[in-house]
């Protein structure tokens, strides 16, 4: 037919390492840390940002417009939201553990257990929090005699060491 051949149109795919390189350069030189990035299919694009005192909506703004001012929509098309990781999302990486040490964490285990108890200290292996209750009601430890009291109120504060592979999920422990 006439020996043309139509026109293709070329799609270029947004990149992982697009979008983490951008916003690493914006970062750069403060507390802010990359919690998460998402690009699915069709480009929208989720970048969830933190820092240890918390991120100013003016900072997930300025980030958007370094990641669209890097991007070109003429090539593609793409949505983008720049967040703060919520209250109350559970944690997907070590440096929200360590923005939360001295507070309380609520844990949910693999075992099905769940610990509500403050956040000691983050390890490359897992974690510590401190045994804050004791496992004995008031009525029972006013039953025991005064060695097995200090022992059970010594198991207050005692640490207990949780590693990475033991927990399914982290929040930050929020009482009203």
């Amino acid at each position: 037919m006439g020996g043309r051949e139509s026109p293709q149109l070329v799609k270029f795919m947004i990149t992982f390492a697009q979008i983490d390189s951008i916003v690493k350069e914006s970062i750069a030189g403060t507390e802010i840390f990359i919690v998460e990035i998402i690009i699915s299919l069709g480009n929208n694009i989720i970048v969830r940002l933190d820092h240890p005192d918390g991120l100013l909506i003016d900072t997930c703004a300025y980030i958007s417009q370094q990641i669209e001012a890097a991007l070109d929509r003429d090539l593609e098309d793409y949505s983008l939201e720049v967040t703060s990781a919520g209250i109350g999302e559970p944690f997907k990486i070590k440096k929200q553990y360590e923005k939360i040490i001295g507070k309380k964490v609520e844990l949910v285990l693999k075992n099905g257990g769940k610990i509500v108890d403050t956040l000691h200290s983050v390890e490359d292996d897992g974690i510590t929090v401190l045994q804050s209750k004791s496992k004995y009601s008031k009525s029972a430890l006013k039953k025991m005699s005064k060695e097995e009291r200090e022992i059970a109120e010594n198991e207050q504060n005692r640490p207990i060491k949780l590693t990475w592979e033991e927990i399914k999920s982290a929040t930050e422990h929020i009482s009203f």
